[in-house]
């Protein structure tokens, strides 16, 4: 039997029960806002079983964030970082390992970031199906290549955009041209970024082509979206 009264282990089962109090907790198509600024974080969390795959999508309304997924072990499954500015939902999806509540945190990158507002929302909680490991592939992929595209020299850029490639044969394989076309977009960008004109014009005509045929009347487009597919195509 434990000796709960000592102070150690009042203080080491406070700090647990603060931590899990802390996060809301997540359920399905019911989206919560968020108000963050620099120096801050907040927690959010989703029960999943063994076997199931589940998407969250964030509406980041341009906040420079840092987004952790944590497994009910703590130990982390994947990052997903939005630059400032940047306006297009970001996916996190997964597929449990094991049972137990799973947890985003979301922390500015800049600490002296004015505070805003994003949206969260938990879209998919179900038994995983083939195509979601290959979405999975794509989304991390994709982010590693914004991890590389953010360091801004020129070797790192070019690594990005092999990344970036990398993910357009599994776009096609489930059929997003949403996500195809975004990808499209972003290597466009960084072409861009590294004074290659001519082929981030290819790249952003690939990208208008592909929105046009996913209606993505819904999506919300990036900067460089709105004021460079048309002008530069």
């Amino acid at each position: 039997m434990w000796a709960l009264e000592k102070p150690g282990w009042r203080l080491i089962i406070g700090l647990c029960l603060a931590w899990s109090s802390s996060a809301q907790n997540l359920e399905r198509d019911r989206p919560l806002q968020g108000i963050l600024k620099g120096g801050e974080s907040q927690s959010y969390r989703l029960s999943a079983t063994t076997g199931q795959y589940f998407r969250v999508m964030i509406r980041p309304n341009g906040c420079p964030l840092s987004i952790r997924l944590l497994a009910p072990s703590g130990a982390e499954i994947t990052t997903v970082v939005n630059a400032a500015g940047e306006l297009r939902d970001l996916p996190v999806s997964n597929i449990a390992e094991e049972t137990g509540t799973y947890r985003l945190e979301f922390a500015f990158t800049d600490p002296d970031a004015p505070g805003r507002t994003y949206v969260i929302n938990l879209t998919e909680i179900r038994t995983a199906a083939l195509d979601d490991e290959k979405r999975i592939a794509a989304e991390r992929t994709f982010q590693a290549g914004k991890r590389l595209q953010a360091q801004g020299s020129k070797e790192s850029l070019q690594q990005a955009i092999a990344s970036f490639e990398s993910t357009l044969p599994l776009w096609r394989t489930i059929a997003d041209k949403t996500q195809e076309g975004r990808t499209f977009d972003t290597v466009g960008d960084t072409y861009w970024s590294l004074g290659e004109p001519a082929k981030a014009k290819e790249c952003f005509a690939q990208a208008l082509s592909l929105a046009k045929a996913s209606n993505r009347s819904t999506s919300v487009p990036s900067a460089r979206e709105s004021s460079c597919w048309e002008s530069r195509v």
